[in-house]
Parts: structure tokens; sequence; C-alpha cells
């Protein structure tokens, strides 16, 4: 048979409201921190929101700037890529090793061997002038003392 409620069930509930009562500024406490926290968790998504919305904006002015001369390339670039396709690519490094190895030694041979004629047309031009002067002095000797050196003729 159901049972009327009593002292002992209302003492119950009261006791329970008071525990409950008792526990509210615990829960209000950590309801406002978690509140706090959800505050600053706001505003930090705003901040990063306005962050993001300036990149953006940034980003969109580079990319409008960058446009055409992107789309001003295409042409040049596809010729290149169809270039890279030529199969004379692939001997373009085997070439250039070839022309360092074989074709570098023989240019600075030649560059030495230039050098080495300019400095024996130099050194040439001095004796040619070394053999002019004494010519000139020979001329200025006279005769006797001349005829007693032997100098070649001058003809020429």
């Amino acid at each position: 048979m159901p049972r009327l409620p009593g002292v002992s069930d209302l003492i119950a509930v009261l006791q329970a409201q008071t525990e409950a009562l008792a526990a509210l500024p615990g829960i209000l406490v950590a309801l406002n921190r978690s509140l706090r926290t959800f505050a600053d968790t706001a505003n930090q998504a705003r901040d990063t929101a306005l962050a993001v919305q300036r990149v953006t904006a940034r980003l969109d002015g580079l990319v409008t700037e960058l446009e055409q001369p992107v789309r001003m390339m295409v042409p040049g670039m596809q010729r290149l890529a169809a270039l890279m396709e030529n199969p004379l690519v692939d001997e373009v490094p085997d070439a250039l090793r070839r022309v360092q190895h074989e074709l570098l030694p023989i240019l600075t041979g030649i560059l030495d061997s230039q050098a080495t004629i300019a400095g024996i047309a130099a050194s040439t031009d001095g004796i040619k002038k070394f053999v002019e002067d004494m010519g000139g002095r020979m001329a200025g000797i006279s005769g006797a003392a001349a005829r007693g050196m032997r100098w070649p003729n001058r003809s020429g």
C-alpha cells in the first residue's frame, strides 16, 4: 500500500535541498570560471579571425598583383616544357663535360702560346732596336776603326 509522506521524508527532502544550496556557491564559482575561460577563448577567436582577415586581404592583394604576370608567363613556360622534352636536352651535360675536358685545355694552350709569342715579339723588337742603334754607332766610327770590325751588310 502506498505510504503517505511523513516527517522523515520531509527531513530528507530538506536535507537534500540544504546540501544542494550549500554546493551552489562552488558550482557558481566553477560556472563563473568556465564563463571567463569561454570569454577569453571567444576574444582570442575574434583576434585570430581579425588576423586571418588581414592576412587574407594581403594575400588577395598579392595574388591580384601577381596574377597578370604569371598569366603572361604561361606561353613561355609551355614552350620551355616542350623544349625540355627534346631528347637533345639529355645530351647537354655530356657535351659540356667534353668541352671542359677536351676544348678548354686546347684554348688554354692557345692563350699560353699567344702570351709566349707576344713575349718573343717584344724581345725581338728589343733586339732589332739594339741592332739598329749599334748600326748607327758603327756608322759614326771612322773608316779605319770600322775596317777592323766586321758588320753585316744592311741592305734592307
